[in-house]
């Protein structure tokens, strides 16, 4: 990823998308039910998890609630998302993982950029990666960008022009340990096909 100046004219920005926390990009949810919030509000129990309301997120290994979802409202070990309500224990090893995807994208779509942006340079050595989960299947994920993370507090990547089109049902999803603890702001630009 490094330059953007070249589009294909079948795509217009349309979304930028935002998400943050204090705690890890990718969480794990606790051995727990999952509580019915009621008002269309679906409580998962993640424990210190650190995300912030308004994040997206891709919950997966769960029996019903596998999906990308809109951070709604956060408590210290709970966030809520917008779901019909099964009742779920979960097992303590499924995840919520920040995430861009078919949630907000419904037609092929274009990365312009990505940022990132720490309240401190990381003084720990770990990765910040994105990636795409392709839908067409494992053979087709791509790593688009791994960054230590020691020493560093601001990331701006942009896709290479041309920019390639991606599947409208392909996921980017994110990943940081975020050992330190800082709190942690990522903006994700879109083109989207008209």
């Amino acid at each position: 990823m490094d330059n953007l100046e070249v589009f294909d004219e079948r795509y217009c920005i349309e979304q930028v998308l935002r998400g943050s926390g204090t705690g890890a990009m990718v969480v794990t949810l606790d051995n727990a039910a999952a509580v019915d919030a009621g008002s269309g509000l679906v409580t998962i129990p993640a424990t210190g998890h650190g995300l912030a309301a308004g994040t997206p997120v891709y919950i997966s290994g769960t029996t019903n609630y596998d999906g990308l979802y809109e951070i709604a409202a956060v408590a210290t070990n709970t966030f809520n998302i917008r779901a019909t309500y099964a009742a779920e224990t979960f097992a303590g090893t499924e995840t919520a993982q920040v995430c861009v995807g078919p949630m907000s994208n419904k037609t092929a779509w274009q990365l312009k950029a990505i940022e990132l942006h720490l309240s401190a340079a990381a003084s720990t050595s770990e990765n910040f990666t994105a990636s795409i989960d392709a839908s067409d299947g494992s053979a087709f994920d791509i790593n688009l960008l791994t960054r230590d993370m020691s020493g560093v507090q601001d990331i701006v990547a942009k896709e290479s022009a041309p920019a390639t089109t991606r599947n409208k049902d392909d996921l980017l999803k994110f990943a940081y340990a975020n050992s330190d603890g800082r709190t942690w702001g990522l903006v994700v630009w879109i083109r989207r096909e008209r």
